[in-house]
């Protein structure tokens, strides 16, 4: 699509070509995780840590590594998340630095680049933008 842009461009330098790009916006992603993905029971507690654009640590059934750093500062004690877009539902139980504690309400497997969600409008606190957003916005529309 962009290479198209750019051969209009180039074809037709005196007449104005529109683009857009379209950001995901606020969304938390699942980061690595083993093939089979990770399985949890109900009642299963696991730490949710926040590696960022990290991408050498891998999920585990202790350990769900997500990609967004600053989700921490939105959660309390109490609050509800969900992964696998709304199937699996988890509590929080903990807020520490960097990372959450969660009691899984139900249970089913965590796969990779899945979402976890977290219900209610506190998402608007968390950066729009992430790495991989800046790095296309840098790459492509600044280009």
């Amino acid at each position: 699509m962009i290479r198209r842009y750019f051969e209009a461009k180039r074809l037709r330098p005196q007449k104005n070509v529109a683009t857009m790009l379209d950001l995901r916006g606020r969304e938390i992603r699942v980061g690595k995780c083993p093939p089979e993905g990770v399985k949890v029971e109900v009642g299963h507690i696991s730490r949710v840590t926040f590696v960022g654009y990290v991408v050498s640590k891998v999920s585990s059934d202790d350990v769900i590594v997500i990609d967004t750093t600053d989700a921490y500062k939105v959660l309390k004690g109490g609050d509800k998340i969900n992964f696998e877009n709304g199937k699996i539902e988890a509590q929080v139980l903990e807020v520490l630095n960097q990372e959450i504690k969660v009691k899984f309400l139900e249970e089913g497997v965590i796969t990779q680049h899945s979402k976890m969600g977290i219900p209610g409008i506190r998402l608007k606190e968390l950066p729009i933008l992430k790495y991989d957003d800046e790095s296309d916005l840098n790459q492509i529309a600044v280009k």
